[in-house]
């Protein structure tokens, strides 16, 4: 009877051992060394895509590293698209004066439909307009996303880690936007892995086309793979204007709109990328990075 005690006191033992390891494995690689940056990741290994709805697994990937961001998670497919559009964006950075790999800023215009995406050009020392992509198709209305399952699109600012590629999405490429915020946890807002990807389908996610994101994907992969820790993308009703601004005027959004402006102004009249903080329910900008 003590023999069989024993036995079963070590099986325990081993169990918990198991489970232990288990734990402190996920913990370190849902935090990516540490860096949250404040916004959930997505697992590469587990990673869903529409508003949380549709599981997505990654499959057959290659683990590559770069120094500052950790992991970048690859596919064929990934490689390949890379491959496809790099001598093109390359060419079009040399009309530039830039090499491949320079950091890239990421704004969207929901009303207008485009999604824009700049470079920094590192001898003027502030981003420029590279690039305008139509976004073909997304769900919801004018206004931010609340709720799981409400079908909007986010406003707002966002960014991108290593940790929000997915190389072997249902659509083609895709990553996640890091909704939600800081801000959106404050207000309760609830819903998560918001994705830009490929095809022309999309419910709650930005569908910009398969061509469209192995452009965009091949840029933030590049920027993520050498200096730039996180791409930040930033997503606006509409082009922020005070004229467009008078059209929504009796909108219940104005208020939020107009915090929003500030963040949309700051970027045009600097071109810097501001850094975004919270503060209270209210969105902060100054360029500490």
């Amino acid at each position: 009877m003590i023999h069989r005690n024993k036995i079963f006191i070590i099986f325990l033992i081993f169990d918990f051992c198991i489970a232990c390891a288990f734990i402190i494995y996920f913990v370190k690689f849902r935090n990516d060394g540490g860096k949250t940056y404040n916004q959930p990741e997505v697992a590469v290994m587990g990673i869903i895509e529409h508003d949380g709805q549709i599981p997505e697994p990654v499959r057959k990937l290659k683990m590559h590293f770069s120094k500052p961001s950790g992991q970048i998670a690859t596919t064929v497919r990934s490689e390949g698209a890379i491959a496809n559009v790099r001598p093109r964006l390359e060419e079009k950075l040399k009309n530039f004066g830039l090499q491949w790999a320079v950091p890239v800023y990421i704004y969207l215009e929901k009303d207008e439909k485009k999604l824009h995406l700049d470079v920094f050009d590192q001898n003027k020392g502030y981003f420029v307009p590279f690039k305008t992509y139509p976004i073909l198709k997304m769900s919801g209305t004018l206004g931010p996303k609340t709720k799981e399952g409400d079908r909007q699109c986010p406003e707002g600012f966002y960014y991108i880690t290593t940790q929000s590629l997915n190389p072997a999405s249902k659509f083609h490429l895709s990553f996640d936007i890091g909704y939600p915020n800081n801000y959106d946890r404050q207000k309760g807002h609830t819903g998560s892995y918001i994705m830009v990807h490929g095809s022309d389908k999309s419910i709650g996610c930005f569908a910009m086309g398969d061509a469209a994101i192995e452009e965009i994907y091949a840029m933030i992969t590049a920027g993520l793979s050498s200096s730039q820790k996180i791409v930040r993308i930033h997503c606006y009703p509409f082009t922020m204007t005070d004229e467009n601004l008078s059209k929504h005027s009796d909108s219940n959004y104005l208020p939020f709109w107009k915090n929003l402006m500030q963040g949309y102004d700051f970027y045009q009249q600097t071109r810097l990328a501001p850094n975004v903080e919270v503060v209270d329910g209210v969105f902060f900008f100054n360029d500490k990075w």
